[in-house]
């Protein structure tokens, strides 16, 4: 009783998962359509006076960046997040998949970029595993198959030779 109840949070677990994972799909490929026209940026500024670390997470020209800039700051600056959108002016025909690296004697820069349609992958899987499931169990559950194992009981319709279930 308690390995069906575990099997059960499991399920439900599972689906619960999947529906997150093709809400974030559909998320992705809607912002990956508008990064063809604008650029959405959402960033979080915080550090001590005269210094600050900004980490930035950008859409733009078909491509996901993350930027984090340490930086001197001689202005006073808010801590906390900001997000703004501006037309795409970003050329990034050189860029697949890539990280860079800046440094100079004030400035830090890490930036780590990636196409859209690679999140949008990862997370189609689980919404692709569940669908595969699905269609699984109504084959198996047509009529004159075995519900266990699906095989075919029409020459033996009252239990099935396969693995003795009753039909």
């Amino acid at each position: 009783m308690a390995h069906r109840a575990l099997a059960t949070s499991r399920k439900r677990l599972f689906d619960f998962l999947a529906i997150l994972s093709l809400l974030l799909c559909l998320a992705t490929v809607a912002l990956w359509v508008r990064s063809h026209g604008w650029n959405d940026n959402l960033e979080h500024d915080s550090g001590a006076p005269g210094w600050m670390l900004s980490v930035e997470f950008s859409s733009e020209a078909g491509r996901l960046v993350i930027k984090i800039v340490e930086a001197p700051y001689p202005f006073s600056h808010s801590n906390g997040w900001l997000y703004y959108s501006v037309p795409n002016v970003v050329d990034w025909q050189d860029a697949r998949f890539g990280y860079r690296y800046i440094t100079d004697q004030a400035n830090t820069i890490r930036c780590l970029w990636f196409p859209h349609w690679f999140p949008a992958l990862l997370f189609a899987i689980l919404p692709g595993i569940r669908l595969v499931k699905i269609v699984r169990a109504r084959r198996r559950y047509r009529p004159g198959l075995c519900p266990h194992c699906g095989y075919d009981l029409r020459a033996t319709p009252e239990r099935c030779p396969e693995c003795g279930t009753r039909g």
